[in-house]
C-alpha cells in the first residue's frame, strides 16, 4: 500500500514541481507555492509510511464496521424509495393518459 502511494504521489507531483521550478524562474511567487507542495508531499509521505498503533487501527477498524452498517441500512431503504417514486411516476403518467413507457 505504501509503495503503490509513494509511486501514485511521484508519477502525479514530480511534473507538478518541475512546471513549477520553471514558472518560479518568471515569478517567484510560484517558488512558494513550490515549496508548499513539496512539505505537504512530505508530509504525506510520513504519514503514509507510518504504522497506526493499536489504538488507531482499531478505531479505523469500528468505522469501517460502522460505515458498512450504515450502508447496509441505507442502501436498501434508498432503493425502496427509487422504486416508490418510480411506481408514483408510472401511476402519474397512466392516469393522464401518457403510455406507460414513461413519455
Amino acid at each position: 500500500y505504501n509503495l503503490g502511494s509513494t509511486y501514485y504521489f511521484k508519477g502525479v507531483l514530480d511534473p507538478a514541481i518541475n512546471t513549477w521550478e520553471k514558472a518560479a524562474k518568471i515569478n517567484p511567487f510560484y517558488k512558494d507555492l513550490q515549496n508548499n507542495l513539496i512539505v505537504s508531499y512530505n508530509k504525506k509521505k510520513k504519514e503514509l509510511s507510518e504504522k497506526p498503533i493499536d489504538g488507531q487501527r482499531k478505531t479505523l477498524n469500528d468505522e469501517h464496521v460502522k460505515i458498512d452498517k450504515e450502508f447496509s441500512v441505507a442502501l436498501p431503504a434508498q432503493k425502496k424509495e427509487e422504486e416508490m417514486k418510480a411506481e408514483e411516476r408510472f401511476w402519474a403518467n397512466v392516469i393522464k393518459g401518457g403510455d406507460d413507457e414513461g413519455d
